[in-house]
């Protein structure tokens, strides 16, 4: 399965971009304990077959992302990449409400500008996280406190402002 999805990483976009959506619903469908204990060769065979299953599924996403983003293909007018686009509009929904959630922003990301994946949200929110600009926050009054939601900083906000001019 390994070699098949190692494989498909250097087909067409289309072709990975679906691969990396069932390789990601396989892996969250996984139930993995709290911890996992045998060597990676015996890993496979024991009691958190699960768990190895869980990261080796992982590690091919990642490289399905590597490549994804190695592809840099135009996808909107200007030559912008896809990644740049989601970037962008992830950066402009965020200014225009506070404390969205990824499915709030993936929700009106593809009803007005692009259809777009979760996983892809998340992703760019990890991204802008690691880069200072947003930050987890918590949800407004009478949101559900069980969902992630985010805020951009005063960083954040500068740079949406730079963006935006």
């Amino acid at each position: 399965m390994v070699y098949d999805l190692g494989r498909i990483v250097t087909s067409p976009e289309a072709d990975i971009r679906l691969a990396q959506a069932a390789v990601a619903g396989a892996r969250e469908q996984l139930e993995v304990g709290d911890h996992a204990i045998n060597a990676p060769e015996k890993a496979p065979l024991g009691k958190e077959r699960q768990a190895y299953l869980a990261g080796a599924l992982w590690a091919i996403d990642e490289l399905m992302t590597v490549r994804l983003g190695q592809l840099g293909t135009a996808s909107a007018p200007g030559g912008t990449t896809r990644r740049t686009q989601i970037r962008t509009l992830v950066m402009h929904y965020l200014t225009a409400d506070d404390t969205p959630t990824p499915t709030a922003l993936q929700a009106r990301i593809t009803k007005r500008d692009i259809d777009v994946r979760l996983d892809e949200i998340s992703r760019t929110l990890g991204d802008l996280f690691s880069e200072g600009l947003v930050a987890p926050t918590q949800p407004g009054p009478g949101e559900d406190r069980r969902r992630k939601h985010f805020t951009l900083t005063d960083e954040g906000r500068r740079a949406a402002a730079e963006a935006e001019a």
